[in-house]
């Protein structure tokens, strides 16, 4: 490893450390025109994952060159025989640990090898992968600028859940002689206001890559969440009241928060608040300046325009802070 010094882009000196080496594939083949970058290192001997994000800002990631580049300084193209040689400072400059770093293959058809080796450079050896552009647009045709992403692939023990922009991501999985040579996805994409979208991908054992289009539609109207508590009324100016939603599929995930509103009525008014049109995981809380509780839990379809009422479950509650 080469160090030496130079100044940064404001003329503040950082320590510059090349790391180079060479891109082979599983039988020592040279990988020539590979995009790279430089990351944080991972503890030899541990086991990366099958199923990736490989780029989540666009669907077209120009073979990886354009995701190299969002890492800075620390970023290449292999050359003649599969070398590089890679500035490294910007990433170590960034480590809250020993600066110790890695390089990675930024191409849909490559990814880490599966078990570290606790190297920075030397000889890097890449596995073969499979990739899915996924374009993501709305009725016209146009890209949607954000967006929430859920990928799944059970043979290779994929499960992300992730935001993406720009119309877009391309996901990866690893291909190997201990995994099925199909690749099996589901994806349930979502953006706010428009329709939940899922799909089930196949890519045969013949492809190294497939792209899919999915179209979410208008922006709809949202729905209105009515909760409506017990007719009394003490206590109530003191509450704060939120709604919650996360995809049934990936319930923890949340992907929405509104805060519901008192509406006096001559029904004795109820908590209300717009939600986005979908199936989704509902969680509505309370809480006041001393305690919170949850008030309601469960799986609810948000039809467009339509009103949902829920019961206010935790009355007792309510009643009890009341009378304090």
């Amino acid at each position: 490893m080469l160090w030496s010094v130079r100044a940064d882009d404001d003329g503040d000196s950082l320590p510059r450390s090349i790391v180079e080496g060479r891109l082979v594939g599983p039988k020592g083949q040279p990988l020539v025109g590979i995009p790279l970058y430089v990351a944080f290192a991972d503890a030899k001997g541990y086991e990366r994952p099958d199923q990736c994000v490989h780029f989540s800002e666009g669907p077209d990631s120009c073979g990886g060159l354009t995701a190299a580049k969002e890492f800075f300084r620390g970023h290449g193209v292999t050359g003649a025989n599969g070398a590089f040689r890679l500035d490294a400072a910007f990433t170590r400059s960034l480590s809250s640990f020993d600066g110790s770093v890695r390089v990675v293959p930024c191409h849909p058809a490559w990814m880490e090898s599966k078990r570290a080796s606790g190297e920075e450079g030397g000889v890097v050896q890449a596995e073969p992968a499979v990739s899915l552009a996924v374009r993501v647009v709305d009725e016209a045709g146009a890209p949607i600028p954000e967006l929430r992403a859920i990928v799944r692939e059970p043979a290779r023990k994929g499960d992300h859940g992730f935001v993406a922009t720009h119309g877009g991501f391309v996901m990866q999985w690893r291909r190997g002689a201990s995994l099925p040579a199909e690749v099996r996805a589901s994806l349930v994409v979502w953006a706010p206001g428009r329709r939940i979208e899922r799909r089930q991908v196949v890519i045969p054992a013949d492809r190294a890559s497939d792209s899919i289009t999915i179209d979410l539609g208008p922006v709809l109207p949202d729905g209105r969440l009515v909760v409506r508590p017990v007719p009394e009324r003490g206590g109530r100016e003191a509450l704060s009241v939120t709604c919650s939603l996360a995809l049934p599929e990936r319930p923890d995930d949340e992907v929405h928060r509104v805060r519901l509103v008192w509406e006096p009525s001559d029904r004795g008014g109820a908590f209300v608040a717009p939600l986005p049109p979908g199936r989704f995981r509902l969680r509505v809380a309370a809480w006041d300046e001393l305690t919170q509780g949850p008030v309601s839990d469960g799986t609810l379809e948000v039809a467009s325009g339509a009103t949902i009422e829920q019961p206010w479950e935790m009355a007792s509650w309510i009643k009890t802070r009341a009378r304090r």
